[in-house]
């Protein structure tokens, strides 16, 4: 882990004081938060397993949209909700990816 997911685990774990979740859950989903981010935005952007990477982004999208309700930043779930139906969006439409990893690995298995 880099002191940089520490840093920010540290000072955003804060904002979550005054909600009911366990501090240690918090800062365990913080310190893996950025690296599961940046993992699933990798796999998204070249189209490599896209519909898990999809489906656990959403997932992701849930758990954040939940946290931060609870500390009613009802301003950052309206932007975390628009996220999450960019995921819906692209989920719903997986079977028309044409361009990525995963296309033309279908294209190679059945020419």
């Amino acid at each position: 882990m880099s002191q940089g997911s520490g840093a920010f685990a540290a000072k955003t774990a804060g904002e979550f004081s005054g909600t009911p979740l366990p501090q240690g859950l918090i800062h365990i989903f913080l310190v893996i938060l950025p690296a599961a981010e940046a993992i699933l935005g990798v796999l998204i952007t070249l189209g490599l397993l896209t519909r898990w990477a999809l489906t656990l982004g959403g997932l992701l999208m849930a758990a954040l949209v939940f946290g931060t309700a609870l500390r009613s930043d009802w301003t950052t779930v309206g932007i975390q909700m628009v996220y999450a139906i960019v995921y819906y969006l692209l989920l719903a439409n997986v079977a028309d990816d044409q361009i990525s990893i995963d296309a033309l690995l279908r294209r190679r298995r059945n020419p």
